[in-house]
Order: structure tokens, then C-alpha cells, then sequence
């Protein structure tokens, strides 16, 4: 709670997503199949040419997958299925930001 009220607090910030998680440092097994999730999700969302990669951010941690960017409702729906569908994935968080 105190981090989501530090960054709501900080100027020009329209919305906060709290997703926090306390947790011990990750193992470098963990962090390597999260980097490799990461490179798959990307690489299904150049090989299906239904939109611009580079307009969506992939982060991953614990085989949860973020996904951050401005784009359209059709490509937020698009990316997601494609995250979502990615071997690894356990999960899909949509932090998306939509323009018309």
C-alpha cells in the first residue's frame, strides 16, 4: 500500500496498477525461464503480424506476464491472446493504456 501511495503522489502519473510483490530474491533458474518467456511472448507477436511488437512491453516475473503500452482494444485483445497461449505462461496482467 505504502508504494502504490509513493507513486500515485508523484506528478503527472494518471494511474497506478498495485501488482507488488514481497518475495525473497529470485533464483537465476527463475529469472532465465522468466527471460525466455519474455522472448517467446515477443517472438509470437512479430511472427503474427497482427501488430506493431515494439507498441507492447513484455515483462516478466515468476512466470506471470506484464503487458504495457498504448495501443487499440483489438491489439490489447490480441496481444493478450497471444501471451496467454505462450508455453510458460501462468498468468497475464494487462496494463494496457487504450487510444481510439
Amino acid at each position: 500500500a505504502e508504494v502504490e501511495r509513493i507513486a500515485r503522489s508523484v506528478e503527472q502519473v494518471r494511474s497506478v496498477y498495485n501488482e507488488t510483490i514481497v518475495a525473497g530474491m529470485s533464483s537465476f533458474t527463475a529469472r532465465s525461464n522468466d527471460s525466455i518467456i519474455t522472448s517467446k511472448v515477443k517472438g509470437r507477436f512479430v511472427d503474427s503480424n497482427k501488430f506493431n511488437a515494439l507498441h507492447v512491453k513484455v515483462v516478466t516475473e515468476h512466470s506471470v506476464v506484464y503487458l504495457m503500452g498504448l495501443v487499440r482494444k483489438q491489439e490489447a485483445a490480441d496481444a493478450t491472446e497471444l501471451a496467454r497461449t505462450t508455453s510458460g505462461v501462468q498468468k497475464v496482467v494487462r496494463l494496457f493504456e487504450y487510444i481510439n
